[in-house]
């Protein structure tokens, strides 16, 4: 900023996940993946928002997710992570208008980068099978619609037509996809599990222990 001056467009879309259902998860997945992913967008805008401001003008863009719409079965650390990107785009919208600086959050499904195919090697059956309803679109395809967005003046930047129809519709149809459509694959791929035993009990649950994460775990630019 210093050499440059003030950035005219400035776009969070650094993240992470770690796909894997919730109790196959560690602590740490959870705590990493709201640090890069929600933080990480926090304290970008936090460093160029001075200066932004000095200036009067410029645009915001935190890169959020599909899964920042409705969450996912297998994304139990990386949807909260967006919804968060999401409610900070909402809270700052209001805030920062009347500084000339626009924001604006935006939605992409699977994105076909080299993160995305790696991710595939991990991700649940499951997971994958949900997802598949949100389309997948080209890195430039992406980019695209995002700038297209900013000069539209959009707050909420939908590529593709599912997103779009998610974007407008999540609050009626989220109970309706959830029930009719979601948790029937769940039910395929995750068929009720017999009666607790004793030792398996509230209380005597065994999850995983919070562990660093490893090599099999996959960020990626989403």
């Amino acid at each position: 900023i210093a050499a440059l001056g003030p950035p005219r467009l400035l776009v969070a879309c650094a993240g992470i996940v770690v796909p894997g259902l919730f109790l196959d998860q560690p602590l740490a997945a959870f705590h990493r993946t709201m640090a890069v992913n929600y933080l990480g967008a926090l304290h970008l805008v936090r460093a160029a928002l001075p200066a932004m401001r000095a200036a009067g003008q410029g645009h915001i863009v935190l890169v959020a997710s599909g899964a920042a719409l409705i969450g996912l079965c297998g994304y139990g650390s990386y949807a909260p992570s967006k919804f968060a990107v999401r409610g900070l785009g909402e809270a700052l919208r209001s805030e920062l208008k009347p500084d000339g600086i626009g924001v604006a959050v935006a939605y992409p499904p699977d994105t076909d980068t080299p993160g995305l195919r790696e991710e595939l090697r991990l991700r649940p059956a499951v997971t994958s099978e949900l997802a598949a309803a949100g389309g997948l679109m080209r890195a430039d395809q992406v980019a695209a619609a995002i700038l297209g967005g900013v000069a539209k003046g959009r707050f909420a930047i939908t590529p593709g037509a599912q997103m779009t129809a998610l974007a407008w519709l999540h609050s009626l149809i989220g109970p309706w996809l959830h029930r009719f459509q979601f948790d029937p694959v769940v039910a395929r791929h995750l068929p009720a599990r017999p009666a607790a035993s004793a030792d398996e009990r509230p209380g005597r649950a065994r999850v995983q222990p919070d562990r660093p994460i490893g090599s099999n775990e996959v960020e990626r630019i989403k």
